[in-house]
């Protein structure tokens, strides 16, 4: 069992460092980056009570805390895809968490110092509730994930409710494990540490879709030059050409196929009934622009008129989002290109003209 923490531990710190690595997190990005620092900090915690102070089991015994943050982390996560967190409700979903934190600190110093471990029951008792917490939050981020039917954050969405699934099997496991005990069948609750390596693996493959390419949810996956210039040899008459592009323009009027995160040149081709590689001539030569750059400079017009019609406290990330896009990077540098401001200027800029 030692080894199957130690590998969740690795995984985990390897996970954390992923996220944390990144420039420019927005708000999910952060608390996706908090799970896993607190996976890591959790199993590690286990791990020094079970290798260097196995002699008194009490300690690895004694419940952690970390329970009750990870339901409220992945609420707060599924919530930013739509909304701005607030400090209020952080406070308020994570105020079990600091109480028994505190408990457990309390604890410890009392099994280390004293004989008399009378809080210990009362502890222990207060502690169940994390398994009412485990199972409630993943559920209520379900339950808010179904909701969302726009086609914004795909991805995203997906990667949440793995991640509730995972937790509402582990809470699963528990109340099987608890009803088996009662026929005096007993299983290793350490079984459920393998729930936390799902989870570890889950993040770093999301995050390695994503890191690899920023523009993953925002276009498509990165396509070989060479090939988008085949357009060169087509016998597409001018005719046509501008057949098409008219045809383009009156799709991403009517549609605004660029709110779709998940949008890529070969789905936009389906949807248009053009074939693919004379899409790519019409952007081309038609709009003097790549799949890339138009569908992102679609996005940024569109930020730009939500701008317009917000209010000054609004998140311009959340905008973004809301609009396409789905890296923070991402935006900011096509943001640039179109507007020639940062987006942060150009928000400055509209707000005291108004």
């Amino acid at each position: 069992m030692n080894y199957l923490i130690s590998i969740i531990v690795f995984q985990a710190i390897f996970s954390f460092i992923l996220l944390a690595s990144q420039r420019n997190k927005d708000t999910f990005e952060k608390l996706i980056s908090l799970f896993m620092f607190f996976i890591s900090l959790h199993l590690s915690t286990k791990l020094t009570f079970l290798v260097f102070l196995k002699n008194n089991p009490v300690y690895y015994n004694v419940p952690t805390s970390f329970s009750f943050a990870y339901g409220p982390i992945l609420y707060l996560a599924t919530t930013s895809l739509k909304e701005k967190i607030t400090l209020k409700s952080i406070l308020l979903h994570f105020s079990p968490f600091v109480v028994s934190t505190i408990s457990f600190i309390v604890i410890l110093f009392q099994i280390s110092f004293y004989d008399n471990h009378g809080f210990l029951d009362i502890y222990e008792v207060f502690i169940l509730s994390e398994i009412a917490s485990l199972g409630i939050y993943p559920i209520l981020s379900l339950k808010k994930l179904n909701s969302y039917n726009e086609a914004i954050k795909k991805e995203r969405v997906k990667f949440l409710k793995i991640l509730s699934y995972i937790f509402v099997a582990l809470v699963s496991l528990f109340f099987i494990i608890i009803i088996l005990s009662q026929f005096g069948l007993y299983i290793n609750a350490r079984l459920t540490y393998v729930f936390f390596l799902a989870t570890s693996i889950t993040v770093v493959l999301f995050k390695i879709k994503t890191y690899q390419n920023p523009d993953y949810v925002s276009a498509t996956a990165i396509t070989n030059e060479a090939e988008e210039q085949k357009y060169s040899t087509s016998n597409l008459s001018d005719s046509d050409l501008n057949n098409y592009k008219t045809k383009i323009e009156s799709y991403f009027k009517s549609n605004k196929p660029y709110l779709d995160p998940e949008l890529t040149l070969l789905q936009l081709s389906k949807r248009l009934d053009i074939p693919k590689h004379h899409v790519t001539q019409v952007l081309n030569t038609g709009f003097n622009k790549n799949f890339y750059q138009f569908i992102n400079e679609y996005r940024v017009n569109a930020v730009v008129q939500k701008l317009s019609n917000s209010k000054q406290n609004e998140n311009i990330i959340d905008i973004a989002f809301s609009c396409g896009f789905n890296s923070k990077s991402t935006f900011n540098t096509y943001f640039k290109k179109v507007t020639g401001q940062t987006p942060k200027s150009f928000k400055q800029t509209l707000f005291l003209a108004s």
